[in-house]
């Protein structure tokens, strides 16, 4: 590509692009079709202009910029967008893993109480990007909330390769068995947490709160008004205490079929709990080895 015609390219572009701006910000009310005052402006360079150009000299000299009629053809625009969209559609992030710039100049700032906070805390001092390997952990352990997409199966098995993972770092970087063991605690406590939530129970990580089945109040046991309208056959209770009269003949609804409806959430949540427990049971049992040896290798790599 000739340099001069970029220099004459560059100098037009900076122009029409404020020339742009201001006509964006001015645009005339009643005076026949109008664009959207924040859309792209597609602009073009006059003939007059283009004849300007060939005018301009390069700088210092009396030497004449050259000019490429077909640099500014639609077809020449059209084909540069192209290429710019394909060239961006092949773009591959780089495992941050991979990345010495990432592992030596990045790092996470955690909130207090996470299990990111308390894996980045533990290995500080021992890793050479804490946060880094804290932050890929966490993902893999608290599957529930950061891959709810996922199958039970998939975020099973995620989770135990985290948690052999992590045995595996603790026989390698910590010397003290106290240490050590308040790691492995502290982390064990997180997943178990996860695992609770995988089953259906409402769980706050760090707090007096104890956890309980999701379909409940509270922690006494009873039964919420959301589960009750889904055997009502609403999906939002919302749907039925937007209306008074709807709302009137829930309550009978309710009043008529609670016991029945009780043993009912009861026993579908309690199927589900043995269900996704044979899952993860499954999961661990048939977890892959070489899985966990690559994942252990990876997250080694910012040590």
């Amino acid at each position: 590509m000739d340099v001069s015609r970029i220099g004459v390219q560059n100098t037009y572009t900076a122009a029409l692009k404020m020339t742009a701006k201001r006509d964006r910000n001015n645009v005339p009310e009643n005076n026949g079709p109008q664009t959207n005052a924040n859309a792209d402006v597609e602009v073009d360079i006059s003939a007059e202009a283009r004849k300007k150009s060939m005018e301009l000299k390069e700088y210092g000299t009396n030497t004449p910029l050259k000019y490429d009629e077909a640099f500014f053809s639609q077809e020449a625009r059209e084909q540069r967008k192209t290429e710019l969209g394909k060239s961006l559609s092949q773009t591959v992030e780089i495992d941050p893993f991979d990345n010495e710039f990432q592992i030596l100049g990045v790092s996470y700032t955690f909130n207090n109480g996470t299990l990111e906070k308390f894996i980045s805390d533990g290995l500080e001092g021992k890793a050479k990007n804490a946060s880094l390997v804290a932050s890929e952990l966490a993902q893999m352990i608290r599957g529930t909330v950061y891959n709810p997409n996922a199958t039970v199966e998939e975020r099973a098995a995620n989770r135990e390769t985290a948690l052999r993972n992590v045995e595996s770092i603790v026989q390698e970087y910590f010397d003290n068995p106290d240490e050590a063991k308040a790691f492995l605690d502290g982390i064990n406590r997180f997943a178990e947490n996860d695992i609770l939530r995988e089953k259906g129970y409402t769980v706050i990580d760090n707090s007096d709160i104890a956890p309980f089945r999701s379909y409940t109040l509270a922690t006494d046991g009873s039964v919420s008004w959301s589960e009750y309208a889904k055997k009502y056959g609403k999906s939002d209770v919302r749907e039925i205490f937007a209306n008074p009269k709807e709302l009137e003949a829930f309550v009978k609804a309710i009043s008529g079929n609670s016991q029945k409806w009780n043993a009912e959430i009861v026993k579908s949540f309690e199927d589900n709990e043995k269900k996704v427990a044979d899952i993860i049971s499954k999961a661990k049992e048939s977890l892959n080895e070489s899985v966990v040896a690559n994942s252990l290798q990876r997250l080694l790599k910012a040590f």
